[in-house]
């Protein structure tokens, strides 16, 4: 455990959260089920560390002998499994004969959900900027400590990026995100689409009707590891057939999830006219928003995939009255089916000075270029103007 000192606050440097107190984390993150501590143990235990190329190191805030800020962080030997992608700074870096890698992240593995990734307790948020300023410290230490190339901030929310941004260059990037404008039904959403649009979705699920598919949420106690099996199947088909590779995530880390996110953690499957499930999807639930984050199938078909990852989660999100259904980045096909686009923050200190500056100008170039593509991304919302 290193520590690092300012004038006020203490900083400490975990490297699993095994050695945290995890009452303390969980107060400070209670709000965000991805940062919750058994949660991202699960993963420490099940997908990272040795050969996974993410090594955690988080930061933790201290007053005196009180937790009062924390903040998820790994040790990178490669840009897998982020979603904000930097391959092309890494090869520049070789080009020049310098190291990209390592380098240090506070994101949360595979989950490109925008987040706090810097908790501060509430009696303690008048002091945000000073104790972001001993992160940022904190992260130049490690930097120095360990040779690492940079430290990055990844799907950050907003108030904390723009704090950051007086010294760690801000990213942008596009997401979308589906409102629940207080629909009472699928048709009620339907209702405030144009024409053309309407049609179009309502061909696409009779498709997916005429073949008798019975669709089953379920929620943490109701799946057992029989159905993790099951969809984890769906889910290495899936990536194998996109990415040539298993996926990132492995069985035991799933089933752990009826335990460690049983709350939280919902589970669509769905069977075909004999019983037999074809295909799922998992979700993660918070107070106000479903979030889609991985599915599969025994064979491609768009139409299920729509179905599965957009209808089924918007008529959820309907019932259940949440506010918003995240249902993955990328993807500007979201669009047309409802899902608005909005921006997401990453910001980022680099070591070496000639590339922190063409660094940040090249942000600052592709950050007017995402700005634009926001505007023009708006244009191709599906919503009558009148609605």
């Amino acid at each position: 455990m290193a520590k690092c000192s300012n004038t006020t606050f203490k900083l400490e440097f975990v490297d699993s959260l095994t050695k945290v107190d995890k009452q303390q984390w969980q107060a400070l993150f209670a709000d965000n089920p991805f940062c919750h501590c058994e949660f991202l143990l699960s993963l420490e235990q099940h997908c990272l560390g040795q050969g996974s190329g993410w090594y955690p190191q988080h930061i933790l805030v201290f007053d005196g002998s009180d937790i009062v800020a924390a903040m998820p962080g790994y040790i990178k030997t490669h840009s897998y499994g982020e979603y904000m992608f930097d391959w092309n700074w890494a090869d520049a870096y070789q080009q020049t004969g310098q190291d990209y890698y390592p380098k240090y992240i506070s994101a949360i593995p595979f989950t490109p959900v925008s987040s706090r990734r810097i908790a501060i307790a509430a009696s303690h948020q008048q002091h945000s900027e000073q104790i972001i300023s001993a992160v940022i410290k904190g992260c130049q230490y490690l930097q120095d400590k360990l040779q690492l190339s940079n430290s990055q901030w990844l799907y950050i929310d907003k108030p904390t990026s723009d704090i950051l941004a007086t010294t760690c260059p801000q990213r942008i990037d596009l997401h979308y995100l589906w409102h629940n404008r207080n629909y009472q039904d699928f048709d009620g959403f339907l209702a405030q689409l144009t024409s053309r649009k309407r049609k179009n979705i309502k061909k696409e699920r009779a498709k997916i009707a005429q073949q008798h598919f019975t669709f089953q949420w379920l929620d943490g106690a109701q799946i057992n590891d029989d159905l993790w099996q099951q969809f984890y199947r769906f889910y290495v088909n899936t990536y194998r057939y996109r990415s040539g590779h298993d996926g990132y995530l492995n069985l035991p880390f799933f089933q752990s999830l009826s335990t460690v996110l049983r709350q939280h953690v919902r589970l669509l499957m769905v069977a075909d006219q004999t019983g037999e499930f074809v295909a799922g999807a998992l979700f993660v639930v918070s107070d106000d928003t479903l979030y889609g984050r991985y599915w599969g199938c025994e064979a491609g078909d768009d139409f299920l995939h729509f179905e599965v990852c957009y209808y089924q989660g918007i008529e959820y999100a309907i019932k259940h009255q949440l506010a918003f259904f995240d249902a993955g980045v990328q993807g500007e096909h979201k669009l047309i089916r409802g899902f608005e686009p909005k921006l997401s923050y990453g910001n980022y200190l680099f070591t070496q000075q000639p590339f922190a500056a063409a660094i940040t100008e090249h942000l600052s170039q592709q950050n007017r270029h995402i700005q634009m593509a926001l505007e023009r991304a708006k244009q191709y919302l599906p919503y009558r103007k009148d609605g």
